[in-house]
């Protein structure tokens, strides 16, 4: 879903990091696009594996194993970031990889931090079953807003893509022109109940 929402985006010219890149799969797509991608990931294993993926696609790719972009200085100009965090509220399974926090909505704050610190958009997974009304709290209060680039319905859940960017959510979905080809809807909804 993140990966058919990247493939419709312009990225030339662009430099892009990725927060958690795992396989390298969505760092491999970024290669194709951007013309520069930063990826991140807490793995010492999966950048090794990553790297191996990449392949002839490394040019322009810089895996870094580190926690969000906490190494990056804060001067460095970046367009975008991507990321796919752990969404899921903790259950107590002690899985960084899926659970995102108490709420859920706590791994893809520190990206929403990352965006703001770097002065730009940012791409992010979301789950139904997280806080979203918590969420967009979290941006009303920081003077962003939420734009649904896609989503899908799976079993028990929703999964959205969501486009976060500088401004009230009370002046509607940022257009996207350049970035996605796709509908966008509005992320915020008109009743907290129509959140799950």
């Amino acid at each position: 879903m993140l990966e058919d929402s990247l493939r419709v985006a312009d990225l030339r010219g662009k430099r892009v990091a990725e927060i958690g890149f795992g396989s390298g799969y969505v760092t491999s797509l970024l290669s194709e696009r951007a013309d520069e991608v930063i990826a991140t990931d807490l793995s010492e294993e999966a950048a090794l594996h990553a790297r191996r993926s990449l392949g002839s696609k490394a040019e322009g790719v810089h895996l870094i194993v580190t926690p969000e972009l906490s190494c990056i200085r804060s001067g460095v100009r970046l367009d975008l970031i991507v990321s796919n965090p752990p969404y899921l509220p903790d259950e107590g399974l002690w899985d960084l990889s899926i659970e995102g926090g108490p709420t859920g909505i706590e791994t893809c704050i520190r990206v929403i931090e990352e965006s703001r610190r770097f002065e730009c958009d940012s791409v992010v997974v979301v789950s139904s079953l997280s806080d979203l009304p918590g969420m967009y709290r979290y941006l009303e209060s920081i003077g962003h807003r939420a734009s649904v680039i896609s989503k899908r319905h799976l079993f028990f859940e929703e999964l959205m893509v969501l486009l976060i960017s500088p401004g009230s959510s009370d002046s509607g979905p940022k257009d996207l022109e350049g970035f996605c080809d796709t509908p966008v809807l509005r992320a915020q909804p008109e009743r907290e109940d129509q959140v799950r």
